[in-house]
């Protein structure tokens, strides 16, 4: 199912420490596409980027996010749906895409309880800002 939405950011984090995660999942290779799409169902097709701390330590989910492309744009409202999230290691995220935990067919809570990684939310962002 597509999640495709000019203008809209995905964005998903990791509140687990680095240690032992593939580094290709770091850095958006195979295993994060993979799980992407085990967790979620989402094919990532367009740009996307990921942020992690140098040494695997857990910080603010904000400082993950701002040096992200085009961040300026979301990052007041992606901070406040993370609230509750708490220290981060690890964030993705797919651009031009509107993912929706309801319109994948997955209950809400579920976004809580993936392995690895954690669903934000979906945030309207600048197109030309990248």
């Amino acid at each position: 199912m597509s999640h495709r939405r000019d203008g809209w950011v995905s964005l998903w984090a990791s509140v687990e420490m680095l240690a032992g995660i593939p580094r290709a999942f770091l850095e958006g290779g195979d295993e994060l596409m993979a799980w992407l799409d085990i967790d979620y169902g989402i094919q990532v097709d367009g740009h996307f980027c990921t942020n992690y701390t140098r040494h695997g330590e857990l910080v603010t989910f904000e400082r993950l996010i701002e040096p992200l492309p085009a961040s300026e744009g979301f990052v007041s409202a992606a901070v406040a749906a993370a609230a509750q999230l708490g220290p981060c290691s690890f964030v993705v995220a797919l651009y031009d895409q509107a993912y929706d935990l309801a319109r994948a067919g997955l209950p809400e809570d579920l976004a809580w309880q993936s392995e690895h990684l954690r669903f934000i939310g979906a945030f309207p962002y600048r197109s030309g800002a990248r």
